[in-house]
């Protein structure tokens, strides 16, 4: 899906590097695509190469690690992106769309909000903050599997739960089906490995809004007594329709 991330027409402060998992011959020479080595592997595993032997990523302020099945056009990712520095986020994503396949309701649009303010932001679309990032790397080789299940978990604590960033007003719709292409001892194997990298930072599942920013700007701060009515019940307003690569990932940098 690539290809629907770019308009080579249209102007943009961002770049697109795909690290493949196997040879992408649709992909590779299409304009505005930066295809890198292929790294067999899961996302984590070749991400953790990728950005051990590759510095050039650390000239950019932002890097999303993003999964291949993500569909959204130009303007959405350049959205994202300013949206990402005007908020100083230090770790954001993405809301995901209404028709998206998804795992955690915290992370589907709310459609009250512009931006929230998180205590969790998933692995599935990651943006840090190139100095973020480079403080995180090293949590990477806490995975042996590269499904990284549960990573999202200890970056948030890492970052004490603070300047995390779900963008709502940027949606982007997830294709597939969630553990789609996973087996029942391939979902064991990576939750027995969430397990132990959770347990290893004493990391707990946290997911909550902490505020929300509407379309204005105003900052609206959430209350646990407030929280399952009005404009933060939108967080779980979640649906699953059924929409329709051969790449671990795209790493989209701004």
């Amino acid at each position: 899906m690539h290809q629907t991330w770019l308009d080579p027409a249209a102007p943009r402060a961002w770049d697109l590097f795909v690290c493949p998992y196997t040879a992408l011959p649709s992909v590779a020479g299409a304009a505005g695509i930066i295809v890198g080595d292929v790294i067999s592997g899961q996302k984590w595993t070749g991400l953790r190469t990728l950005l051990n032997e590759w510095r050039g990523w650390r000239d950019y302020r932002y890097v999303l690690l993003a999964d291949d099945d993500l569909f959204a056009l130009p303007p959405t990712w350049s959205r994202f992106f300013d949206r990402c520095a005007h908020h100083a986020a230090k770790l954001a994503s993405p809301a995901l769309a209404d028709d998206s396949y998804f795992s955690h309701c915290i992370m589907m649009r709310n459609t009250a909000f512009a931006a929230r303010r998180v205590s969790f932001v998933e692995a599935m679309m990651p943006c840090f903050r190139a100095d973020v990032l480079s403080e995180l790397l090293p949590t990477l080789d806490n995975t042996t599997t590269g499904w990284g299940w549960g990573l999202d978990v200890v970056w948030a604590k890492l970052l004490s739960y603070r300047d995390l960033f779900i963008i709502d007003e940027t949606p982007v719709t997830h294709t597939r089906p969630v553990q789609g292409a996973y087996s029942a001892e391939q979902v064991r194997e990576a939750n027995d490995e969430m397990r132990r990298i959770t347990g290893r930072y004493n990391a707990q599942w946290v997911m909550k809004t902490l505020s929300g920013i509407d379309p204005s700007g105003a900052e609206v701060p959430e209350t646990d007594a407030g929280s399952s009515t009005g404009s933060f019940a939108a967080t779980c307003r979640c649906s699953i329709a059924v929409p329709g690569a051969s790449s671990r990932s795209s790493c989209s940098s701004w």
